[in-house]
């Protein structure tokens, strides 16, 4: 009797704990330590590699629709330099990298302020979504940042450290030596990328192919009220103006009338 006191002490713990850990981690900032150790997490077998069970558990991936173009060699596994590229890129583009499930209850605190201040300056510098600024980007910066460039030691070529004539992301990180006092820099609010989700409809978008599917529809549907679900089609009906089966951002826009945030 006491031993079964004692283990339904034990598992109500277990689930006391488990309804306490974060449904999901979210991420704004890149940073390669980070991203080696939530690859770890996603790992749950620890192979070194993640597999599409793997990614559905802690990436949101629920069909092989949304992890074939995070496979670009298409083997049916993320080797870490796949996860490294799918993290890298979404907040480059301005996008939350979202880690889910078990993975998500260890995951690491987001990267300094500072990080974020600077991949926001590089979102606005470069205005082409090239994931480099060029020599004219850089000279088309508006006042307020092009005061804050200013203090950079040898301007466009003090941070050109690999001859490019580009800057990468990479090399914008030197900055968080060079002048911490970038971090109120997060005040400068990047342009409206017309394929990119609004902010508050990106959680939904858990493929993060940057449109809303009948599924991710239906699930956003039943969290809100298990009585709207029988609207899901109704509602993609309404908004899927070309007929894809797909909301896409501008559709998402012209159904609530969201501007570009």
């Amino acid at each position: 009797m006491i031993l079964a006191l004692g283990a339904w002490r034990d598992t109500a713990a277990q689930k006391e704990k488990a309804s306490q850990a974060p449904r999901f981690a979210s991420y704004r900032v890149y940073d390669e330590e980070v991203s080696r150790r939530l690859f770890t997490l996603c790992d749950r077998n620890r192979d070194d590699r993640i597999n599409f069970r793997e990614a559905s558990s802690s990436l949101g991936l629920d069909s092989p629709r949304g992890f074939r173009p995070c496979d670009p060699n298409n083997d049916g596994w993320l080797h870490f330099g796949e996860f490294d590229r799918l993290y890298r890129r979404r907040v480059e583009r301005g996008n939350p990298f979202i880690i889910i499930g078990p993975a998500a209850a260890e995951a690491p605190p987001e990267p300094i302020r500072v990080a974020m201040a600077l991949q926001q300056i590089f979102r606005t510098l470069d205005t082409d979504s090239s994931e480099t600024v060029s020599p004219k980007e850089w000279r088309a910066a508006t006042p307020q940042l092009a005061s804050a460039l200013a203090l950079v030691p040898g301007g466009f070529l003090g941070l050109d450290r690999n001859g490019s004539q580009m800057i990468e992301l990479q090399e914008m990180k030197r900055l968080e030596i060079l002048f911490p006092q970038l971090a109120a820099a997060d005040r400068v609010v990047p342009p409206a990328d017309p394929k990119t989700l609004p902010l508050k409809y990106q959680k939904m978008d858990r493929n993060g192919d940057q449109h809303i599917d009948p599924r991710e529809l239906h699930l956003v549907l039943h969290q809100i009220d298990p009585a709207l679900v029988p609207l899901t089609l109704k509602i993609l009906a309404k908004a899927d103006r070309n007929g894809d089966k797909l909301l896409s951002p501008r559709e998402i826009r012209g159904l609530t009338g969201v501007g570009p945030q």
